[in-house]
């Protein structure tokens, strides 16, 4: 019984030995990922904030999880990503614009780009127009001017509502802003307003777009002082956080789609199908075609899809055309999505008899704002964004609790999140080779040969106590 008990111990013994030899899960290093660019982190502060760069949208997972930040000591420094939603970049405001016909027209020099405003003794603005225009001047109006005073946000488009007597209208127009109705600074040129029926279709060209401007007064001004109406001006008004998220396009060149790719939703395969790899995750929010030549006007479906085949879904549906008229060129808008889409690839189907692009496959335009990367300066600078990594698994540090605590321990005002940028071109690390998984080997399996071998012994202690027990008989035997 005694010796039975030792065997038992033996077997316990070895079993969690074996047990423990199993090897534990390392820590990654810099190394173990493909590429890196250094963070600014001037001037000093607990937390930088930083955009990610387009590099790191066409090397990274869509899910972020192999991007780390690394500070001098290689150590992994905690951060998160923000990203403004679709809903909050869009809640901006639209308002009505207090709107002025400007009677006359500027001078060749001298005083052109004066604006002389009349208010009455309650503070009215009772006449507008520009200056060396003399008093019952009549004449069509080609310019208005904005008063935006009362703004205090930043002004990103205009929106124009056309008299109703204005039709089949195509103009371009000139935007200038001043803050003295003297000194006036163009804030676009060159935008193309149109009203007018084409094939059927009605097609209007209403929006302006502004690059953030905060002034006290916007003259709108048509190119060659052709007169024109407008009823009505809104104004989408931002704060400066949203400003500061630097909208991003890229145009993308596409490739027909091939018969043995399939065709979306089980049809049989169109002419007019065209895939576009944009190398990239970035959450796009916004689309535009882009048609070859001039004078085209077709309808489309846009899908998209993580995988080069699919499986496709149904994104946007829309018209897209580029007109020449009246030597101006009028294009259409980029469609904002109802969501933003991180996936690499896009199906354009092209509606329509007769159509066949394969010889001018149109191009696809698409927008995103970026990512923010929020990180804690913990050691030493310089501080680099490391990312590409097969074998990285996502982490979570808990990043806005960490801010709570900050913003606790400061008597509740919030952290100041110091702006920083991405410097430099990229260094590769481990260079390409990190971005493939590494050949899976085949770990030893020594809990199975600790098994066998406590086996193996178990049965030798069973032999040996056979054996013992048969001499004892034996030595007894007379």
């Amino acid at each position: 019984m005694k010796f039975f008990l030792i065997c038992l111990i033996s077997i316990a013994t070895i079993h969690a030995r074996v047990s423990l030899a199993a090897p534990a899960v390392r820590s990654l290093t810099v190394e173990d990922f493909a590429y890196a660019i250094e963070i600014e982190t001037a001037p000093p502060g607990p937390v930088y904030q930083v955009n990610l760069s387009d590099d790191v949208y066409g090397v990274a997972k869509k899910d972020f999880r192999d991007i780390r930040v690394f500070n001098a000591s290689g150590e992994v420094v905690p951060f998160t990503l923000q990203y403004q939603t679709y809903e909050d970049r869009q809640s901006s405001m639209s308002r009505p614009v207090v709107l002025f016909p400007i009677q006359g027209a500027p001078e060749e020099a001298g005083a052109q780009n004066v604006v002389q405003v009349a208010e009455d003794a309650h503070g009215k603005v009772v006449q507008v127009r520009f200056s060396g225009q003399r008093e019952g001047t009549r004449r069509e109006v080609s310019a208005y001017l904005l008063d935006l005073r009362t703004e205090e946000q930043i002004l990103t488009s205009l929106q124009i509502q056309w008299s109703p007597a204005d039709r089949n209208r195509v103009l371009a127009v000139t935007v200038e802003a001043s803050d003295d109705l003297k000194s006036w600074r163009t804030v676009s040129s060159g935008a193309v307003l149109a009203k007018l029926a084409f094939q059927g279709e009605t097609l209007e060209q209403k929006k302006i777009e502004l690059p953030g401007v905060r002034s006290k007064y916007l003259k709108i001004t048509a190119e060659g002082g052709i007169s024109f109406g407008l009823e009505s001006v809104s104004g989408e008004f931002v704060s400066q956080q949203r400003l500061d998220s630097v909208k991003r396009s890229m145009k993308v060149p596409g490739r027909i789609r091939l018969p043995e790719e399939g065709a979306a939703g089980g049809r049989t395969t169109a002419e007019n199908e065209f895939v576009y790899d944009t190398n990239s995750v970035a959450p796009m929010d916004s689309v535009k075609v882009n048609l070859p030549e001039p004078n085209m006007f077709v309808r489309f479906h846009l899908a998209s899809s993580g995988a080069e085949k699919g499986p496709w879904v149904d994104r946007t549906s829309g018209t897209a055309y580029q007109l020449i008229l009246d030597g101006k060129e009028l294009a259409s808008a980029a469609i904002p999505l109802n969501q933003p889409i991180p996936d690499r690839y896009w199906l354009l189907k092209v509606e329509g008899k007769g159509i066949n692009l394969r010889d001018r496959i149109p191009q696809l335009e698409l927008r995103y704002v970026p990512h923010q990367l929020l990180f804690l300066a913990r050691g030493s600078a310089p501080f680099r964004l490391a990312y590409g990594s097969a074998i990285a698994e996502g982490l979570d540090f808990g990043f806005e609790t960490l801010l709570e605590s900050l913003r606790v321990a400061r008597s509740g005002q919030a952290v100041v999140l110091q702006a920083s940028q991405l410097v430099g071109e990229r260094k590769e690390l481990g260079g390409p080779a990190r971005l493939k998984a590494p050949p899976e080997e085949k770990p030893v399996p020594w809990k199975q040969f600790g098994l066998w071998g406590v086996l193996g012994i178990f049965v030798l202690l069973i032999a040996a106590m056979a054996w013992r027990l048969f001499r004892d008989l034996s030595v007894k035997s007379p």
